[in-house]
């Protein structure tokens, strides 16, 4: 092997660090758009108050992983037992 195919350049390695952050972008704008036109389609099959319902329900459940995510992690939570002793179940 050598010196040469183990070691990248600097500028390589930022060209690949550019064309990741491209591909990166493409796929969010792809998935975006998929998303909108998915809002699209669905206003199209329901009637008004169907997609006032289907709007609610979306708001309530994306507001209820927010919270989750930002929430209490297990890291947190004890647990008593029985006899009323903590037993702290925090991962290390």
């Amino acid at each position: 092997m050598s010196a040469s195919t183990t070691s990248a350049p600097a500028g390589d390695l930022r060209g690949l660090a550019a064309r990741g952050t491209l591909v990166n972008a493409a796929f969010e704008i792809g998935l975006t758009s998929l998303a909108l036109v998915k809002g699209f389609i669905v206003a199209a099959f329901l009637s008004r108050s169907e997609y006032g319902i289907w709007g609610i329900l979306v708001v309530v459940l994306v507001s209820l992983l927010w919270l989750k995510q930002v929430g209490i992690g297990d890291k947190y939570i004890q647990i008593r037992t029985k006899n009323g002793r903590k037993l702290d179940v925090s991962r290390k």
